[in-house]
């Protein structure tokens, strides 16, 4: 959660120092839709900005006064609800021809979703559009689908022609205490659900290459194995938790 505000603002504040490939960060609100007051030119250019797009904003308060988009819940359900009816229509397409993906976990339909609509804001372009199905393995747009085995073929079909067709991986790096300083920060219900997952399966590989070969740093990771970080030996949280220590890793958004 901090390190995620940290670094929002420095992508906003980037975003309003260039004319061109512009940011759509002023649709990222704080909790109940709050507008964010650490934004570029405070709360006036993200007010202006999403009265445009055509939301209301309200205001809460007579002495500190704060701003929120109005029936932001709703907006977001009404967003969905159209995602939901056009991957009925596309699936309906894969009837035809006796190809139905598998059912793909609904968080990752959510954040592959919202990755699209924020990423062609700018450009929708066939070229951009074809660099998102790129990357579309990694949002778990189709990873663990029938797709899968298809989209592959057909990558390292271009596995030549540097970029788009450069399957990238990316490892890990550090001190084990280093790691577990990042698990303390990101298996954590506040976290972002694509991170806090990323971050489990990370801690799951390393407890499973070490096991045989490096008994000493699996049995330092393992008391950390068990959860979330409110499962953590030593640590106490002083925030409320809507989620809890059972729920944090199977929540959908």
């Amino acid at each position: 959660p901090l390190t995620c505000g940290i670094f929002i603002n420095i992508v906003a504040w980037a975003s309003y120092q260039r004319n061109e490939n512009i940011t759509p960060y002023l649709r990222t609100l704080k909790s109940d839709g709050e507008l964010n007051v650490k934004y570029p030119e405070s709360l006036e250019l993200q007010k202006r900005l999403l009265e445009e797009e055509g939301h209301t904003i309200i205001s809460k308060g007579t002495k500190n006064i704060k701003y929120y988009v109005k029936n932001f819940k709703d907006n977001l359900s009404m967003q969905y609800n159209t995602y939901l009816d056009t991957l009925n229509k596309v699936n309906n397409e894969f009837e035809k021809v006796g190809r139905i993906p598998d059912d793909t976990p609904i968080n990752q339909k959510v954040m592959g979703w919202t990755g699209i609509q924020i990423n062609t804001v700018n450009d929708n372009s066939n070229t951009k559009l074809s660099e998102l199905l790129i990357q579309a393995y990694d949002m778990g747009i189709i990873k663990g689908t029938k797709l899968e085995e298809e989209w592959l073929k057909d990558i390292l079909s271009l596995a030549d022609r540097f970029p788009q067709g450069m399957l990238v991986k990316v490892n890990e790096r550090g001190t084990v205490e280093n790691f577990i300083l990042k698990c303390k920060e990101r298996l954590c219900g506040e976290a972002q659900l694509e991170i806090e997952l990323q971050t489990n399966e990370t801690l799951q590989k390393y407890l499973n290459n070490t096991k045989e070969n490096k008994p000493a740093i699996y049995n330092y990771l393992l008391p950390y194995s068990k959860g979330v970080r409110c499962t953590f030996p030593e640590f106490k949280c002083t925030k409320p938790c809507m989620w809890g220590a059972k729920n944090a890793l199977d929540r959908i958004y």
